[in-house]
C-alpha cells in the first residue's frame, strides 16, 4: 500500500527528484515562488493542472475524530 504524502513532502519531492526549485520551474512551467509556497504550505489548494504538472493528483482521506457507542 503507497504513503500518502502531505502536499508538501509531495512538492519537495518533486523538487528534489528534478534537482532543484529553479530546475523545477524550468522543466514543468510552475514558477519558483508559486512552488516555494506550496512548499511551505501557504498554497495549499493548486489547481488540476498545477497538480497534473507535478506529476501529483489529490486523494482525499477521512478519518473518524470520535468514536461513538453503537451498543
Amino acid at each position: 500500500m503507497s504513503r500518502y504524502l502531505t502536499l508538501e513532502e509531495a512538492v519537495a519531492k518533486v523538487v528534489k527528484d528534478h534537482g532543484g526549485i529553479r530546475a523545477t520551474e524550468r522543466a514543468i512551467g510552475i514558477d519558483k515562488s508559486f512552488l516555494s509556497r506550496l512548499m511551505r504550505g501557504e498554497k495549499t489548494n493548486p489547481s488540476e493542472e498545477t497538480l497534473a504538472k507535478l506529476g501529483l493528483r489529490a486523494v482525499p482521506r477521512y478519518e473518524r475524530i470520535k468514536e461513538t457507542d453503537h451498543g
